[in-house]
């Protein structure tokens, strides 16, 4: 089984470790990297994903907001 990922950084340094940790798993695919939660919110209404990494202090809206606004909640 393959996870599909989704990772929310506004950190791009951050964005990119994690993708460089995910490239060495085989079950996993990085379907969408995203700077905010407001691009990712747009991408969750087109996309359903399996598991999402999530920073929490970002600015604009929190991670921890973005993540109970979404109703098909990711792992």
């Amino acid at each position: 089984m393959t996870y599909t990922c989704l990772i929310i950084d506004d950190e791009k340094l951050a964005r990119k470790l994690i993708e460089k940790h995910l490239a060495q798993l085989d079950n996993f695919e990085l379907v969408a990297s995203c700077a905010n939660a407001i691009e990712a919110g747009n991408y969750l209404q087109k996309q359903h994903i399996d598991l999402l990494f999530l920073d929490i202090e970002m600015p604009i809206l929190k991670g921890t907001d973005f993540f109970k606004s979404i109703p098909n909640k990711p792992k």
